[in-house]
């Protein structure tokens, strides 16, 4: 099979009732389509679909892809890989000289709005990455799949300082119907009659809590607003105001950490549940 990977496809400015030059316009659907690439004055891939009329469009795509393995009646086509999307980014020196990325972004996605002088912009739904499950093609039967991954990550081994497969900064992670969440509280410098807290819904799930400073720890099951102990130290307790520990207990609505020990502690907990 040739592999064609030089190619020049323009489509800017595209709108409702335009026709594209590159790319492709239907009733209800807008495609944006345009790649630049190989020759010695730069590299580049892009693409822009702009609706600057009144109107109603179904669907915007700024970038539309397919690949069809379809030998027709009673042909035989195989392939072994398909990419929707192969991205690789390389840093590379041949014989001295230097070679430095501050920052790779195999994938980046950041969805925003704006208004100007009045008016609205509503998005009502976002979903910055979305991963929908595996179907028939329209008018045919989904034959079988031996194994189905919706999302698998390979062991990273290859950080000098840091590997994590999955980083999330903050926020509650869902998995279903539960919550999955941790680093709920983080306080590198917590004082004697500290508390930090974190909003509870209520549920059934575990508490694991920890004085980075001390080198102790705790784990709690959580039955609604009960403690149960699964392994405690000595100076971590599950009542509020017990002098000279630290207490993780229920109050308000919220998880508290309050900190009876010391100043400049470091201290984590997290909640893991449903």
């Amino acid at each position: 099979m040739p592999i064609y990977n030089k190619s020049r496809v323009y489509n800017q400015g595209l709108n409702t009732t335009d026709s594209p030059t590159f790319g492709y316009l239907t009733a209800d659907t807008i495609t944006s389509f345009c790649i630049q690439n190989g020759n010695s004055s730069g590299w580049s891939a892009f693409g822009s679909a702009y609706i600057n009329k009144s109107g109603t469009t179904d669907i915007v795509k700024g970038l539309d892809i397919a690949i069809h393995c379809d030998p027709n009646m009673f042909g035989t086509a195989n392939i072994t890989n398909a990419y929707g999307i192969y991205n690789k980014i390389i840093s590379k020196i041949y014989i001295g000289g230097s070679s430095t990325i501050t920052n790779a972004y195999g994938y980046y996605s950041q969805i925003g709005s704006q208004y100007i002088i009045g008016g609205t912009s509503l998005i009502t739904n976002v979903y910055n990455s979305y991963l929908a499950n595996f179907v028939a093609e329209a008018g045919g039967v989904a034959k079988s799949v031996t194994n189905l991954y919706q999302l698998y990550i390979e062991k990273p081994t290859w950080g000098s300082s840091i590997n994590k497969a999955i980083y999330v900064a903050g926020g509650e992670c869902e998995i279903h119907n539960g919550t999955l969440t941790s680093s709920m509280i983080e306080n590198t410098d917590s004082d004697t009659n500290e508390i930090d807290s974190v909003v509870f819904a209520g549920g059934f799930g575990m508490i694991i809590a920890a004085s980075v400073t001390d080198g102790t720890s705790a784990i709690w099951k959580l039955k609604g607003t009960t403690f149960e102990a699964i392994e405690v130290d000595v100076d971590w307790t599950s009542t509020k105001d017990n002098a000279a520990t630290y207490n993780v207990y229920i109050e308000s609505g919220s998880i508290k950490l309050q900190n009876k020990v010391g100043d400049n502690k470091s201290v984590k907990l997290g909640y893991f549940g449903i």
